[in-house]
């Protein structure tokens, strides 16, 4: 039992049959290592569920997420900048 932020006190399952899984690159085949490269989330998720597409799906978006950092970086690197000129003009 716990007690939720409304002060209602709330069962909690707990599963003793639940076993956690781990990331293990020595178990990856050669197909995983085509499919995903050194993309660990990609390779976690095809390891524990066997999906191919699941993996593809997953390496895209960690590649889109990396990209939009890349990009969010190369704006802020430059906002600085404007910023000053920016100050400079209207002082």
């Amino acid at each position: 039992m716990f007690v939720s932020s409304s002060c209602m006190l709330q069962n909690v399952s707990f599963d003793d049959t639940f076993i956690p899984a781990f990331l293990n690159l020595s178990a990856s085949t050669p197909e995983i290592q085509a499919l995903c490269g050194d993309n660990r989330e990609c390779i976690f998720d095809v390891q524990q569920t066997g999906n191919t597409e699941l993996g593809e799906q997953t390496k895209g978006f960690e590649e889109d997420n990396q990209a939009a950092v890349d990009e969010l970086g190369k704006l802020l690197q430059s906002f600085p900048y404007e910023l000053a000129q920016h100050t400079e003009r209207t002082q």
